[in-house]
């Protein structure tokens, strides 16, 4: 069953609707109109009935809070920016926050939300490539192994991206660069002594 609101798919050459048999992904189908034989493919989502989104609850009681975007629907949450109630509309949640759509544009905007940024430096991965890189050219090590040090520490806690990240490759990238620290600290030892 195609839902109601759908478009109907037409025949390419003559243009009458097909019939919701011709909906039958894969399957070789003609026109009965002029003939023409076809093949369509639909995505699954075409032949589902469509759901109604939530509307928001009514406020009932003069004692409930109403929404600020939509004063006669039932408040739902509190944007974490602001403070405006929020119904079920209009709440925006992003990693467990919860925003208004005014805090998330203007936020996108001025580039203080870490949600909406379009690129985020993965401070463990530069930390690990400072560590291990210049293993290859063990000289380098000197300078890289204190440089990814300083990394770990001065980004520990910067924001992974959209996906929560595990400090699992920060704490790797420092054990190395720490061994390659003492590596360095023994062979001057036995170098001067």
């Amino acid at each position: 069953m195609v839902s109601p609101d759908a478009s109907p798919m037409t025949c390419p050459r003559c243009g009458t609707p097909w019939t919701p048999e011709a909906f039958a992904s894969g399957n070789r189908t003609t026109c009965p109109a002029c003939g023409r034989p076809s093949t369509v493919y639909v995505f699954p989502a075409m032949t589902r009935p469509l759901h109604k989104g939530s509307s928001g609850e009514r406020v009932l009681t003069d004692a409930e809070a109403g929404c600020f975007y939509h004063p006669k629907k039932r408040a739902a949450s509190v944007c974490d920016v602001c403070g405006r109630f929020l119904c079920s509309l209009c709440d925006i949640r992003v990693h467990d926050r919860h925003y208004c759509p005014g805090c998330l544009e203007t936020g996108k905007q001025k580039g203080t939300l870490a949600v909406t940024k379009k690129h985020t430096v993965l401070y463990d991965n530069v930390a690990v490539g400072l560590a291990v890189l210049p293993l290859l050219v063990w000289p380098m090590t000197l300078v890289t192994a204190p440089a990814a040090l300083v990394v770990i520490v001065r980004h520990w806690k910067a924001p992974g991206g959209l996906t929560p990240r595990r400090r699992v490759k920060s704490i790797i990238a420092a054990v190395v660069a720490l061994a390659e620290i003492g590596g360095w600290l023994v062979g001057l030892s036995f170098i001067f002594t």
